[in-house]
């Protein structure tokens, strides 16, 4: 066995096998130092990489691609796909399935053969070392890497002839490679790469290093920063040079201001003096985005930074002095200098190559959409890999017996906002009776899913992934090219128009814990669906508070779990909210999810849902009781007809300002107000009478320490009804909740919110900047004098906006 250890970096690959006397021995480039990651296509097709790519880039008048390890098995309508091809050397474009490939003139190129290409460069350097090939090797992958990026670097192995052994996060192979530290129980690394960044805990033992926890981000590396100081450069200096070019002269400038406090820009004629200063404040930005997944390490195994023995930083931001103190802040100790750690995760997937087995744990949970769009785990993140497991569903019902599955992958409680992966069905399933389905992850990390069964039924399960190269088509740019040609995008895609070039400096926003993940749509599925729930939960069938018996598990959020009760006394039906537990870890969290509750019980009108009580669990979890409200939302009443009535979309539209108008008289603001936030149940008279659910990220507008349960550096609302000032982290304010009510006015008469777009950024942008479109225009049914006061709830300036919810109210009876 010739064993191989690859940390594909996004810069750089450094690579270490063992020679047959025994000696470990680095593979280099034909220079003589680390393989470049870089690739250029030539004109003929023939792919280059390594110092290569440099030399034919060079040859052909064009810089060469780097970065290619970011684009790998992203999907082109995505907001980290809206980030990256702004700040590449090359143009990305969409694939046929949706993939994000790389145009190099007129031939349109996958990742995947691109990173295969830059495989074979490392394969062949490493006969020069050994006169024979490698015959088992371990390539090192960043700890954010989703399910769709690790099954592109398998086809991409797969294209190289790579005999791939296993994949291994990168913190895991670190740990694998780090040598014993006497004294030391407990270290926290920070692996800052060109284009990743990784953050774990590991743990010392007398059997070495092993991971207690991993963390990813795929937009904060090397690059990301560089591109904040590009922003720094005289407007002369940018005007005409590309991208690629600005952030090499950015990240020479960043190399200078470590050692210096000024570095110059140009010539004796042009000198433009850049201050340490200035770029600590270009920044700001990444540097807070640091927070987030410092703190996930933390949470995911209840501990704090007193429990942290050494502070590691690795990469080349590491030596960066601002950097440096704001980690040092974070973990409030000095980070320590480990020396030979850039060479760790190489030799840490060379042993693994070897045979050790890495501890490793997944960083994402993956789950099914259930009801009401929200994600159900299958594998919740923080599992080893590899893993096996199952799920117990719900039993269809309604003469069903084919059950398609969505899957996504992500910690957002809305499936939608994570990433779609691709689907699976149950087949002649029995009806009355609850499926289990069979999960695992294999050696590499990859979603399997298994089998399913009933008990006196069964079979296998097909998974359908989204997007994939098409290995059998081999790795020649030309023959793909041809034969696999890019669909052209539709007219009407967001994505066609120019991007403003200040774009290039305005990253997307973030979710909780690292990046916003891709809500790429599934295609519309050819059969009716069902949607389970996991049947298991701890809480069903005990009681909490002493009278609420729970029954049953009815939704789940991003904030926490909602279960249908029995009141023991009373012998009515209520809800129960229950923190999440994860988030009950935190005592902050847990007393202002618990303060908000008594804020919304404060709120008196009919058209809010009432709050009756609430406390907190033996183990300190808070939970909050509502009245239980058996009807249907209105995002599924609009969904059912499509359209509503000007007449009814008044009614309902004026109750719910209502709502709104009872909670503003107290000083709370929604701010995540949409259909699905409104219940619909019968009433005498009414048989759409509203009430406003889910106050879980309600402000109010003067607060500070009692803001709304958020992480630092997300977003909170949802994207179709975010107001401006929401998305550009303007002053929340009553108004906010009334252009979300124009967006709901909108949708009940056309079927569907004014902005739409392929990527939540996109959506985002239109907010901010575009022109909404009239209900007429969309081809509904709308009275003049309702189109006015929809438009004027959707002005972007706040001051244009109706000045209360009360004055909405007056508009509305106006209208009819």
């Amino acid at each position: 066995m010739t064993p191989l250890g690859l940390d594909l970096g996004t810069a750089f690959c450094r690579a270490f096998t063992v020679k047959p006397n025994g000696d470990v021995v680095a593979v280099v480039g034909s220079d003589g130092a680390w393989i470049p990651s870089a690739v250029h296509v030539r004109k003929d097709g023939k792919i280059e990489a390594g110092v290569a790519a440099f030399e034919a880039a060079t040859e052909e008048g064009a810089p060469p691609f780097t970065g290619t390890l970011r684009v790998l098995g992203r999907r082109y309508y995505s907001p980290e796909t809206d980030w990256l091809r702004t700040g590449l050397a090359g143009e990305l474009v969409p694939s046929p399935n949706g993939d994000a490939w790389i145009r190099f003139g007129d031939l349109e190129v996958a990742p995947e053969q691109l990173i295969a290409a830059l495989l074979r460069e490392v394969m062949d350097r490493a006969v020069d070392v050994l006169g024979s090939r490698p015959t088992t090797a371990a390539i090192a992958i960043p700890n954010a890497f989703d399910q769709l990026q690790r099954r592109a670097l398998v086809a991409a192995c797969e294209l190289a002839n790579v005999p791939l052994r296993t994949m291994v996060q990168s913190s895991s192979a670190f740990a694998a490679g780090m040598p014993p530290q006497p004294g030391t129980r407990r270290v926290a690394v920070l692996d800052f790469g060109a284009g990743y960044l990784d953050v774990a805990l590991l743990l010392q033992s007398d059997k070495g290093w092993t991971v207690e926890a991993g963390e990813g981000d795929g937009l904060l590396g090397g690059m990301d920063f560089d591109r904040r100081i590009v922003g720094l450069l005289p407007p002369e200096a940018t005007e005409r040079a590309p991208i690629a070019e600005l952030c090499l002269r950015a990240e020479q400038l960043r190399h200078v201001l470590t050692e210096s406090d000024r570095a110059m820009w140009g010539g004796k004629q042009q000198a433009h003096a850049i201050t340490r200063a200035e770029h600590d404040t270009a920044i700001a930005e990444e540097l807070e985005c640091l927070g987030p997944p410092c703190a996930q390490i933390l949470a995911d195994v209840g501990l704090g930074t007193d429990d942290v023995d050494e502070l590691i930083l690795v990469g080349g931001l590491a030596r960066v002095p601002t950097v440096r103190q704001h980690v040092a802040k974070l973990f409030r100790q000095i980070p320590v200098d480990l020396g030979g750690s850039s060479d760790l995760v190489a030799l840490g997937a060379l042993r693994t190559a070897r045979g050790t087995r890495p501890s490793q744990l997944s960083t994402r949970t993956i789950g099914v959409k259930v009801r009401g769009g929200l994600m159900s785990a299958i594998v919740p993140r923080g599992r080893p890999i590899p893993w096996q497991g199952g799920t117990q569903f719900g039993a269809p019902s309604g003469g069903q017996t084919r059950i398609v599955f969505e899957v996504y992958e992500g910690d957002d409680g809305e499936a939608a906002h994570n990433l779609y992966l691709g689907s699976f069905v149950v087949e002649d399933v029995q009806q009355g009776v609850a499926p289990r389905i069979s999960f695992g992850l294999d050696k590499n990390g990859v979603l399997q899913v298994g089998s399913w069964s009933t008990g006196t039924r069964g079979g296998d399960v097909r998974f359908n992934w989204a997007g994939g190269y098409p290995v059998a088509r081999g790795h020649d740019a030309t023959v793909v090219d041809s034969d696999y040609a890019r669909v052209p995008q539709s007219s009407t895609s967001a994505v066609q128009e120019r991007e403003d070039p200040t774009s290039v400096f305005h990253r997307p926003g973030r979710a909780d814990h690292s990046h916003v993940r891709p809500s790429t749509k599934p295609p519309p599925s050819s059969v009716e669906e069902v949607e389970p729930l996991p049947s298991d939960d701890a809480l069903v069938g005990t009681v909490v508070g002493g009278r609420y018996q729970i029954d049953a598990v009815v939704a789940e959020g991003a904030m926490g779990r909602v279960y249908v009760a029995t009141h023991q006394l009373l012998g009515r039906r209520f809800a129960v909210k229950v923190l999440h537990p994860e988030l009950a870890r935190n005592e902050e969290l847990a007393m202002r999810f618990l303060r908000e509750a008594q804020a919304a019980a404060r709120i008196e009108s009919d058209h809010v849902v009432d709050i009756v009580d609430f406390g907190r669990l033996d183990d300190g979890t808070g939970y909050f009781v509502m009245e239980y409200l058996d009807g249907l939302t209105l995002g599924q009443l609009i969904k059912d007809r499509g359209r509503i009535d000007a007449e009814l979309t008044r009614t309902i539209g004026s109750q719910i300002a209502h709502g709104i108008a009872a909670a503003h008289a107290i000083d709370i603001v929604h701010r995540d107000l949409k259909p699905d936030n409104i219940a619909l149940v019968s009433r005498p008279g009414s048989t759409f009478f509203p009430k406003i659910l889910d106050f879980g990220i309600a402000k109010h507008p003067t607060s500070s320490s009692e803001g709304p349960i958020t992480m630092a550096g997300s977003l909170v609302g949802s994207p179709y009804y975010m107001a401006p000032e929401q998305i550009i982290g303007g002053t929340i304010c009553p108004q906010t909740d009334i252009y979300a009510m124009g967006i709901m006015l909108f949708e009940m008469l056309t079927g569907a919110p004014p902005y739409l777009a392929d990527s939540v950024a996109h959506v985002l942008q239109q907010h901010v900047d575009a022109t909404p479109p009239t209900v007429v225009e969309r081809g509904g049914a709308c009275p003049p004098h309702l189109e006015n006061v929809i438009r004027r709830c959707l002005e972007k300036r706040v001051e244009a906006r109706y000045a209360t919810a009360r004055d909405l109210i007056a508009e509305l009876a106006a209208a009819s």
